[in-house]
C-alpha cells in the first residue's frame, strides 16, 4: 500500500436478548481485529460494541458515510471491512441479521 495504510469498520453483532441464537465471540472477535489492524496503522472507523445492537439502517447509514467519505478525501490506501453476525439467503439475496432484525 501507499500512504497510510488504511481504515477499518468492523461490528460484531449481538444477539442478546433477540429470538436469534446467541454469537458471544462476535463482538469480541470484532474487537480483536480491529485492534489487529489498528496495530498495523490502520484507523478504526467506530467503536465495533456501537454499532453492536443497532438496527440494519443505522449500520447500512454508517457504512455509506465511512464509504463517502473515504472516497471524497482519500482517507486511506485501504479499507478493511469485517461484519460477525449470523446471515440468511433470501429470495437469492444473502443478508446479515442485526439485532433488531425480524
Amino acid at each position: 500500500m501507499i500512504g497510510k495504510p488504511g481504515s477499518i469498520f468492523s461490528v460484531g453483532i449481538d444477539y442478546d436478548d433477540t429470538p436469534h441464537p446467541q454469537l458471544p465471540d462476535a463482538p469480541k472477535d470484532a474487537r480483536l481485529l480491529e485492534q489487529f489492524f489498528v496495530q498495523w496503522g490502520f484507523t478504526a472507523v467506530d467503536d465495533c460494541y456501537l454499532l453492536s445492537r443497532e438496527s440494519p439502517r443505522v449500520i447500512t447509514d454508517r457504512l455509506e458515510r465511512w464509504a463517502d467519505d473515504v472516497r471524497k478525501i482519500r482517507l486511506s490506501a485501504g479499507v478493511v471491512l469485517y461484519i460477525a453476525g449470523h446471515g440468511r439467503l433470501h429470495k437469492g439475496q444473502h443478508y446479515i441479521l442485526a439485532a433488531t432484525s425480524p
